[in-house]
Order: structure tokens, then C-alpha cells, then sequence
């Protein structure tokens, strides 16, 4: 059986690149020892097993190599063990937050599939989850955290005034899940909960912007011509951007409340 192994042997049993083993002898990882009389790196069965946790903590657990010194050069078993479980949970925390993120990812494709089954058509919809709209001020709530931004949709409030579809402002929205966001991040921000049930509905591609009152007036004019009871506000929110003919088209879900 062989006691020592080159770098070559290394790779070939391991699969770690010759990058890769610089790299973990730079950072204090692993040890190298040297050939007196040709000074070419040889490694022992002990500086194999060394490699197997570095291998193991980078490929498995994704651990930086910092967090991997500290496990590895923890002074008694207990001391290794205390330190490992911290790894742990910190994988379980990056685990529990991709989940949410996940979840995050799911709902949008629903509003994406949502949006292209009602792509330019005016149909009353039934939405089973209140949702929130908020009013950001940013030069008077400069505290809005970026996480929030991440939870929640760009929108546009419009006002119909006697027939005629008037933009008010900038809006947001989010649901009761990540309201918690706004109210640990944020202060002196006017909220509103627009409750479930009934909303005429109609998703658009358009190339302008939010604050564009052509972009509800297909919704203003079903009202009309339907006789519909409706309560004001239009709210159109932010879903998507693409390209069309190299052209820039954004994609828009508008919602009215229906009484």
C-alpha cells in the first residue's frame, strides 16, 4: 500500500483540481509536505483525511473557508463538535430562507399564468387573499427596507372621475405574509387592506409606464358599458418586462373592486 501520494494522486483519487489544492493549502486547510531532494509536494495518509473534511465542508455544506478552519482546527472533539452544529444551523437558516424564496417564486408564476389567460380580456375574478396597499413616500420614509421592496408589487392608484380615469399616484402592494416587513421596517407610511371577494380583472403589455391612465381604461369603459357598481380605486400593479421586436414591453395587472 502506498504511504505518500503526489498531487497527481490526489486528483485522480479525490477529484480536487490542481487550483483547487493550491487554493486549500493558501488558506491553511490542508498541509503540503515537501520531497527533501527534489522538492516536488508529496501528501500522506493523514493529509488525506485532512482533504476529506475540506472536500466534504466545501461540496456538501458549501461552507466558506473560513467557517471550515474553524471546524478544523478546533483543539478536542467537543470544541469541534460545538462549532460544526453552528454550521448546521446556519444551513438550516439558508435552507429555511430558500424555501421562502421558493414560495416567493411559485405565487409569481401563478400571477404570470394568471396574467396571460387574461391577457386584454375584462373578466370578474375572484381573489381569495386580502391584500395591502401602501403609500411610500420616499423622500418622507427614506427607512423603506430593500427587503420589502423584494415581497412586494410597483403599482399605480387611479381615480374615476365622472367617466374619466385620473392617475392619483404611486402605490405598493403586499400580502399578510410579508406585511411584517413593513411594519418593523418602516414609519409614517399610510396603509390600506383591500379585503377578498370580487374584482373585475384584466391583465395588458404595454410600452408605457405606470402612471399612464390608457393603461385602465379598458377596465373604465367595461364599467360603463356594464352598468357595473365598482368601488374606486383602479389599481394596476408592476408584473413583468420583456422584449418585443427589441422593443421594450412592460406586462400590468389591474384590479378594481367590485361591489
Amino acid at each position: 500500500m502506498k504511504k505518500y501520494f503526489s498531487p497527481a494522486d490526489i486528483r485522480a483519487l479525490l477529484g480536487i483540481s490542481r487550483s483547487a489544492i493550491r487554493y486549500y493549502i493558501d488558506k491553511e486547510l490542508i498541509s503540503a509536505n515537501k520531497n527533501a531532494e527534489n522538492g516536488y509536494s508529496y501528501y500522506s495518509w493523514c493529509d488525506i483525511e485532512e482533504m476529506l473534511d475540506v472536500t466534504f465542508f466545501r461540496n456538501c455544506m458549501n461552507a466558506k473557508a473560513d467557517d471550515i478552519w474553524d471546524i478544523t482546527h478546533t483543539q478536542s472533539p467537543k470544541a469541534y463538535q460545538e462549532v460544526y452544529s453552528k454550521q448546521i444551523q446556519q444551513f438550516e437558516e439558508n435552507i429555511h430562507r430558500q424555501q421562502n424564496l421558493l414560495k416567493i417564486l411559485q405565487e409569481f408564476d401563478t400571477k404570470i399564468q394568471r396574467a396571460i389567460n387574461y391577457q386584454n380580456i375584462v373578466e370578474e375574478i375572484s381573489v381569495d387573499e386580502s391584500f395591502y396597499v401602501y403609500y411610500p413616500e420616499m423622500d418622507k420614509c427614506p427607512n423603506i427596507r430593500t427587503s420589502l421592496f423584494s415581497t412586494s408589487y410597483w403599482g399605480s392608484e387611479y381615480i374615476m372621475d365622472d367617466g374619466d380615469v385620473n392617475y392619483k399616484g404611486f402605490v405598493m402592494m403586499t400580502d399578510e405574509k410579508h406585511l411584517e416587513y413593513l411594519r418593523e421596517g418602516t414609519s409614517g407610511v399610510f396603509m390600506k387592506k383591500i379585503s377578498q371577494g370580487q374584482f373585475l380583472y384584466t391583465s395588458l403589455c404595454s410600452k408605457t409606464g405606470l402612471d399612464d391612465p390608457s393603461l385602465v381604461e379598458p377596465l373604465a369603459n367595461y364599467i360603463k358599458e356594464h352598468g357595473i357598481q365598482a368601488s374606486a380605486p383602479i389599481y394596476l400593479f408592476y408584473l413583468l418586462s420583456f422584449r418585443e421586436n427589441n422593443e421594450r414591453r412592460h406586462c400590468y395587472e389591474a384590479f378594481l373592486p367590485i361591489l
